[in-house]
């Protein structure tokens, strides 16, 4: 019997299905108890299944079995036993009891003289026995989150500050595609208790906004009983790499407060208009000017002393942040001339909007007619919709529709359709806001309410009430009234605005790249924002339908009226929520701080801050952070509830390149959709590149149905040559911008995430990486060189080998770095006193004619010897896997670059860079689209190496 149930063990090891083979096996030692066979058997099962504590603890068991068995069996056993207590120990940080037992096994293992491989591995379990694995993990960790996370930018002016966010604004409760919605009725008082949600790449923190403004909203509804609503905690997280975006949320949540505050008073007007101006406007008035400066000081001061309200957490660092605010409080601007330079957005036809696109851009066709169809359909709704309308309600609709008959009646309506089909499609025309968008371009501003006219603005009762001419009945056939506004009102309006009026400081940078104009560009759709504000969760509002229906009857300053709104309702949240809710507010690029919450190293030790979130929202980030497959390994691991939690986000840089979902997947993931619960444990949640994807987890049984791990590993090969390679781009080149940002520290963190989230083993990770450190890829699989977007690689190339030593100065140093951090055990000669830090001048400009995309994280670093030619770097770089000079370079992806000072450094083995240094090499910074050299050529004779290496 015992017998039968190990056939049945084999078979099942063999097809990879270890979790029945480790069962059978177990039955069949149980029936025959003293046969060490099959202990040895279950063991092997353990291991593969990477139950490292169990395997050794079945060795162990075996022990006093083996004096009958054979040499090759308790060889066997006792270097298993050896790699499963490094892995072990690596993993989960087992130590055995049984010590005899383990001292009797490695004594074995020394006394066969023939397998030094035995010995070494035995020699390894010594030391890690006798480590702190505690010190050692930590320093690790540490370590791993310094490392770069993406490629250097050759620009020296740093990151993109964005004024206004361009997205709808989305509640956390509602914008997961494929995901349910979170029913707070479902909740049970400790799921309400943490609410956690994360905003990363949060911009001007409208999704946080729109987030609590939709709790309170279901708060305010039937569905939740009393009890339920009391027990309702939010920890909201604010996350965003550029210092002035953070400077901006926390002044948006300054004013957030003040509005509060001021509901129900006489200030509330004034505070909701200070808000939206501030919020959107390039031009605000003065006296709202004077209040956000003064909310600006106080937020330096608080910042300064430590002292910020108790329901917000600061940046760590407040220094940068500081000095975005004092730059806006002294920044000194020309009414004048800065209303009549800076450029802003002017409604166009789609016509002109797929010209403005298409523009030497890199669009599919697949995007193109879809956009067109979109169009199309939403025309023929509109017809369909409005010839659908009761005919009674049409008749009072039409102008003189009392008195038509049917046929007329209906010829009408599709006649007047179609001749105003802008005002039936377009969402501003829509909200009645079409003949401010028209004016807007001249003023840059939105027109203030009757209120606020009659106490600052008097000036701009002309301006209004000429806008409101100026709208049509968009059932009347008659043309608009034209020579609207008038000169006079015109000429009167600016003469206010120029003497009474501010630039908005929060348009500015610190940072500020030159522009044509001399000031930032205000390109925003104003109004297609604020139609946007609650386009996505109004049907949610208690007493919408009235709202609305006011908003018709009242068509003065209707843009005004309808910002004011979602502020208002904002601020009504957070005065309901007071006390229970708060805002952590992080300077950080998303990813890098979702890896230290994970290790626990985001915040102060001992913080009780939530590290699981109940959503995240991230925007576009993914557009220039690695795609979906960065969205799995950083973000994932940080979700609260497996079966409603997921990040979701948007594109945005590069909309138009993609086919389809698939299409955009496949660039960053390098596998289809269908394989990504099984390599990476996510799924991938999308049906078009124009809406939100999210990345959630899979059913569990999904979730444990692992790739097959040849798969994984040939998946690995590809991830690696997309780290080092990167195909060609730029938006003179391809006319797109498509980012492949992640150094080859990502490939490490790869390996971390398919242990500890995915579940693969150690082993089998451990061994691949292995092969990588000693450059024995066999692989039939390309690096991409030519236009991004990557797609699959058609035809198969015979398996050859890879030449990694290009590479290989990098990828072992990180190893070593990073070594205590990994769940599982690598051999490695080398040790961190090995390494050394060498750093040398630079010279570079920022943009270069072959790619003008200079913040695109794409340079690489190149050590390389006198055999090699600078000049023919963009042919000889695409051959370096192939073994053409692989020995001549070394190629780092991830090194530091410190523009202000000119220096770069890089991290190798001392030995290697003596030799480099000593055989005359020279570096120089390039460009891994391209090839093309971006820096300086630095001979050997201008580095300037460490004491303890020259």
């Amino acid at each position: 019997m015992a017998d039968k149930l190990k056939e049945s063990g084999n078979a099942s090891f063999t097809s990879g299905r270890y979790e029945d083979a480790a069962k059978f096996y177990a039955e069949a030692a149980a029936l025959a108890p003293n046969d060490p066979v099959y202990l040895s058997n279950l063991s092997a099962a353990q291991f593969e299944l990477g139950d490292y504590g169990a395997c050794a603890t079945t060795i162990i068991k075996a022990a006093p079995l083996l004096d009958n068995a054979t040499d090759a069996l308790r060889l066997k056993l006792t270097h298993r036993l050896a790699r499963a207590l490094c892995h072990g120990r690596m993993g989960s940080g087992f130590l055995p009891q049984d010590h005899e037992a383990v001292d009797r096994f490695e004594a074995m293992a020394r006394a066969d003289a023939a397998n030094s491989e035995a010995g070494a591995i035995w020699t390894a379990w010594r030391t890690l026995q006798r480590t702190d694995l505690d010190s050692l993990r930590a320093d690790a960790q540490q370590t791993l989150t310094k490392l770069r996370l993406f490629k250097n930018m050759q620009a020296s002016y740093g990151i993109s500050y964005f004024t206004v966010g361009q997205d709808d604004v989305e509640s956390l409760l509602l914008s997961a595609p494929r995901v349910p919605d979170l029913e707070l009725s479902e909740f049970d008082a400790t799921q309400l208790s943490q609410l956690n949600f994360l905003i990363g790449g949060c911009g001007d923190s409208r999704h946080a906004f729109g987030t609590i403004s939709d709790i309170h909203q279901v708060m305010l509804g039937h569905s939740m009983s009393q009890s339920q609503k009391n027990a309702v905690k939010i920890h909201m997280t604010l996350v965003d790499i550029h210092p002035t975006t953070v400077a901006r949320v926390l002044l948006y949540l300054n004013l957030l407060s003040q509005l509060a505050s001021s509901l129900d008073t006489e200030d509330e007007e004034e505070a909701a208009a200070t808000f939206l101006y501030t919020f959107i406007a390039p031009v605000i008035p003065d006296y709202i000017h004077i209040r956000i400066t003064r909310a600006m000081q106080q937020i330096v001061t608080q910042l300064e002393t430590n002292k910020l309200p108790a329901w917000l957490i600061g940046p760590a660092d407040p220094v940068p942040v500081i000095a975005s605010l004092r730059h806006w409080v002294s920044l000194k601007v020309d009414t004048r001339d800065y209303m009549n330079s800076i450029p802003v957005h002017i409604d166009c036809t789609l016509d002109e909007q797929l010209s403005i696109r298409l523009a030497g851009m890199q669009v599919s066709p697949e995007y193109y007619e879809g956009v067109r169809r979109h169009y199309s359909q939403a025309e023929r709704d509109a017809l369909e919709r409005n010839l659908s309308l009761p005919e009674d309600l049409l008749r009072e609709r039409v102008p003189g529709g009392a008195r038509m008959n049917r046929a007329q009646l209906y010829a009408y309506v599709e006649k007047v359709t179609k001749k105003n089909i802008h005002h039936f499609v377009d969402r501003v025309a829509r909200a009645g806001m079409f003949a401010e968008r028209k004016v807007y371009p001249r003023f840059k501003t939105i027109i203030p309410s009757m209120r606020l006219r009659e106490k600052y603005h008097v000036q701009m009762h002309a301006l209004a009430l000429d806008v409101c001419l100026m709208n049509i009945d968009p059932w009347d056939l008659r043309d608009a009234p034209t020579g609207l506004p008038t000169r006079e009102t015109m000429a009167i309006t600016l003469t206010h605005m120029y003497k009474k009026w501010r630039a908005n400081p929060l348009t500015f940078d610190r940072n500020m790249l030159p522009t044509r104009s001399g000031y930032p560009d205000c390109d925003w759709d104003t109004h297609g924002i604020i139609r946007g504000l609650e386009e996505n969760f109004g049907w949610r509002i208690v007493g919408r339908k009235a709202e609305m229906e006011e908003l018709e009857r009242n068509s003065d300053a209707l843009t005004f009226t309808r910002g004011v709104l979602f502020f208002r309702r904002a601020a009504r949240a957070f005065k309901a929520l007071r006390g229970r809710l708060t805002f952590e507010v992080v300077t950080s690029d998303v990813f890098a701080w979702l890896e230290k919450l994970k290790l626990g190293l985001a915040r102060p030790a001992g913080s009780m801050y939530p590290t699981k979130y109940t959503r995240m929202w991230l925007s576009n980030v993914p557009d220039y952070g690695g795609g979906p497959l960065n969205v799995a390994v950083f973000a994932a691991p940080c979700f609260q509830s497996p079966a409603t939690a997921c990040a979701s986000f948007n594109i945005y840089l590069s909309r138009g390149t993609w086919k389809n979902v698939e299409h955009y997947n496949y660039h960053y993931s390098l596998m289809k959709i269908d394989d990504l619960p099984h390599a990476v444990g996510c799924v991938l949640n999308g049906t078009s590149t124009n809406g939100n994807f999210s990345i959630s987890l899979p059913p569990a049984q999904q979730h444990r149905d692992l790739a097959p791990r040849p798969e994984l590993a040939r998946w690995l090969v590809r991830l690696f040559l997309s780290l080092v390679y990167h195909g060609r781009n730029g938006v003179e080149h391809t006319g797109a911008r498509i980012d492949m940002p992640n150094t080859l520290a990502f490939f490490f963190r790869v390996l971390i995430h398919l242990h500890d989230f995915v579940g693969f083993p150690g082993h089998f990770l451990a061994d691949t990486l292995q092969i990588f450190l000693s450059d024995k890829i066999i692989s039939d699989a390309r690096p991409h060189t030519s236009d991004l977007p990557i797609v699959p690689q058609e035809g198969m190339l015979r398996p050859r080998k890879l030449h990694l030593a290009p590479w290989l100065a990098e990828l072992r140093a990180i190893a070593v770095q990073v070594r205590g951090a990994l769940p599982f055990y690598v051999s490695l000669e080398l040790r961190q006193k090995d390494l050394v830090q060498c750093e040398a001048p630079f010279s570079m400009p920022d943009d270069i004619p072959e790619a003008s995309t200079p913040r695109q994280p794409a340079l690489g670093l190149i050590l390389y010897s006198p055999q090699l030619a600078p000049r023919r770097l963009p042919d000889i770089y695409k051959c370096l896997i192939e073994g053409e000079y692989a020995t001549e370079a070394h190629v780092f992806t991830g090194f530091d670059v410190d523009h202000s000072e000119k220096i770069v450094r890089w991290t190798m083995e001392a030995k290697q860079l003596r030799a480099a240094h000593g055989s005359g090499w020279s570096l120089a910074m390039f460009r891994l689209e391209s090839g093309i050299i971006a820096s300086g050529l630095v001979p050997a004779s201008s580095w300037v190496l460490p004491a303890n290496c020259a």
